[in-house]
């Protein structure tokens, strides 16, 4: 688990919104806190597996699925079993294989299967160990990755209760950046299922200098692919700059109808 340092210069973000900020009513520190904030948030929304145009509970459920494949890609089953019996032995060979299994003569069945795979052995499932080492940096298996340890998950019962547990960590991902929104203010509209796991990883954010030197120090520690919560970071910071003067119309817009302004010079603009 490595742990990453993000710096963020907020210095044109806050140049930006000079302007307006008598219309905010606040300080320029509380604003530079608030659009920190934001910009944590915002990261946290994007970040796996959440995705364009899945959030919410819809996200959580693609987690899960993709949680289940990327295990289940680790393993061999006796279903995968069935499936090469039939191919190299016949179907009979296969039925009988299967009702083996289902009652649990497991050396019965590892005689057919040796028949057509000498390789394969049935064994009790590992505690995901396969699992474990199949991961590449991005803390994930690969969609073309093939289990090459030979062993066979007799039980299928035993698997599915490792996803199971493992289908409880979604969210984790995300949650590394928690702490830094907690420090800037709150993390209002997260997922609970990302605020889940609140505390299980370290890091914060402090921020340093103000005006034309106003830096915010993210510090995180995602499970895997920290490279990509850097890029995640840069990506939601020049989206909210691109962004800024849609925004500062609708901040003049809110003050000067709370004034009981005209807000139609703006409109015209």
């Amino acid at each position: 688990m490595a742990k990453i340092s993000m710096h963020i210069d907020m210095a044109p973000l806050l140049k930006k919104l000079d302007a307006v900020l008598p219309l905010m009513g606040k300080t320029r520190d509380a604003v530079l806190r608030d659009e920190g904030k934001i910009l944590v948030n915002k990261v946290i929304k994007i970040t796996p597996p959440i995705s364009k145009g899945v959030t919410g509970p819809a996200a959580r459920k693609q987690g899960e699925a993709k949680t289940a494949a990327d295990i289940r890609r680790a393993y061999t089953t006796p279903a995968d079993c069935y499936k090469i019996i039939s191919e190299r032995l016949d179907k009979r060979a296969a039925g009988a294989f299967w009702g083996l299994i289902r009652n649990r003569q497991y050396d019965a069945a590892q005689r057919i299967l040796t028949r057509a795979a000498p390789q394969l052995r049935l064994a009790p499932f590992d505690g995901g160990a396969d699992h474990r080492a199949a991961r590449g940096a991005s803390g994930t298996v690969g969609k073309n990755y093939q289990p090459h340890s030979g062993q066979v998950v007799r039980e299928k019962k035993d698997l599915d209760s490792y996803i199971k547990t493992r289908q409880k960590n979604v969210g984790l991902y995300a949650s590394s950046l928690l702490n830094a929104s907690t420090d800037l203010g709150g993390d209002t509209r997260i997922p609970a299922w990302v605020k889940r796991h609140r505390g299980k990883l370290g890091g914060g954010a402090k921020l340093t200098g103000t005006g034309d030197s106003a830096v915010i120090t993210i510090t995180a520690t995602p499970p895997f692919a920290a490279r990509d919560t850097q890029r995640r970071m840069d990506y939601a910071l020049a989206s909210t700059i691109k962004n800024l003067p849609k925004r500062v119309r609708a901040i003049t817009r809110s003050a000067m109808k709370k004034a009981g302004l005209t807000t139609a010079v703006l409109a015209s603009a």
